[in-house]
């Protein structure tokens, strides 16, 4: 998963093998350590919720997002754009999240399919 943090706007953009993770119901994790006292973390989960959310808790920033509309986002790859939500806490600027599946990684994943299908065939 890769992490791209640029002010109020947060993106992971994740491959296939990631999304066959998420999708089998495991999470998808990644980590950057900055120091060995310091250790940045971020986990991507499906749930069985209405809306997407955030939660921080013990060094973790997990992203959670609704399992029907993400199945039904990533059905339709590849695609270019995200699924976007805006989380706001009482009191702080909304945070833009972006979740994205890899464009490029879908694309040569489908030739690779269909070169396989046709030697198959």
């Amino acid at each position: 998963m890769k992490i791209q943090l640029d002010g109020q706007s947060l993106r992971l953009r994740i491959g296939e093998d990631e999304l066959a993770l998420l999708l089998g119901g495991a999470n998808v994790d990644t980590r950057t350590a900055l120091s060995p006292q310091t250790l940045l973390r971020w986990r991507l989960q499906l749930h069985d919720i209405a809306t997407p959310n955030l939660l921080a808790d013990a060094g973790v920033l997990c992203v959670r997002l609704p399992r029907v509309a993400f199945e039904a986002f990533a059905s339709a790859r590849p695609r270019r754009d995200g699924l976007d939500f805006d989380w706001a806490d009482i009191g702080a600027e909304p945070l833009r999240v972006t979740v994205e599946i890899d464009v490029r990684d879908s694309h040569r994943r489908g030739v690779q399919r269909s070169i396989g299908q046709l030697e198959s065939g």
